[in-house]
């Protein structure tokens, strides 16, 4: 087994005792060598050209530009390594006994998304200003198969629309036209599958025509903005009556 190391350090070669080699570091881009009696060389060479001149019985890579002689250990407990003059090292963990991220939970879109509610004071703060209808519902689910919106915010807009305010926890179904089987199926898709939809629809017992624009806040919830067109309904009609006489 050879003896020494010859590392070029200071434009210069110098002949290490491997026996005296403590342990090697990286120091910016150098490697760096610190002897048993405390004093350090560095040189341009790589960690990984040295440590294969060096006898594997003595010497282990623990991590990372962590290059240790065996002879210079004082402790080795739980990954960290304390050198005989003191310096801590610690060992690389390897990758079976890292603790182990939990598995991504896959819902089905039949499930009950876990969702924090957002207070209605603060969405009053919010959106009571808003010169446009608008309603927030939340997806929930009773019996198999059966789900329904309970209404979780709505604007003093909406209240005038309807002409009587919709009751906070209320189901939308309480609501005249907007709470109809047909349009509760699209505040669903939304509601699960995320994006926005534009409808247009004239509500039976009013005979009034209205859009409306529903997109998700956050998974199980759809808000809906509402804009009254029948005014420019009924002209569009007309229009075409005229051009057909």
């Amino acid at each position: 087994m050879r003896e020494t190391l010859t590392v070029q350090a200071n434009y210069r070669k110098v002949h290490i005792p491997i026996s005296q080699i403590a342990y090697m570091t990286m120091d910016g881009r150098k490697t760096k060598l610190t002897l048993a009696d405390g004093s350090s060389i560095l040189t341009n060479q790589s960690m990984k050209d040295l440590l294969a001149e060096l006898p594997e019985s003595i010497f282990s890579n623990i991590n990372r530009g962590v290059v240790i002689s065996r002879n210079y250990v004082k402790s080795d407990r739980n990954g960290v390594v304390t050198m005989e003059d003191g310096t801590i090292l610690r060992r690389r963990v390897r990758s079976d006994r890292l603790p182990k991220k939990p598995a991504p939970v896959r819902q089905s879109p039949l499930a009950e998304p876990p969702r924090a509610v957002c207070p209605g004071s603060v969405l009053g703060q919010w959106l009571d200003a808003m010169p446009l209808p608008m309603l927030i519902l939340e997806l929930v689910y009773g019996k198999p198969g059966g789900v329904d919106f309970i209404i979780r915010y709505s604007n003093r807009e909406m209240a005038s629309l309807m002409a009587v305010t919709p009751e906070i926890g209320a189901s939308v179904q309480s609501l005249p036209g907007i709470g109809s089987t047909n349009w509760m199926a699209i505040y669903a898709n939304v509601a699960i599958n995320g994006g926005n939809r534009i409808i247009e629809n004239v509500l039976e017992d009013s005979g009034r025509f209205l859009q409306l624009q529903c997109y998700q806040p956050q998974p199980g919830f759809c808000a809906c903005v509402l804009t009254d067109c029948t005014r420019e309904n009924r002209l569009i009609q007309e229009l075409f009556r005229q051009d057909s006489l």
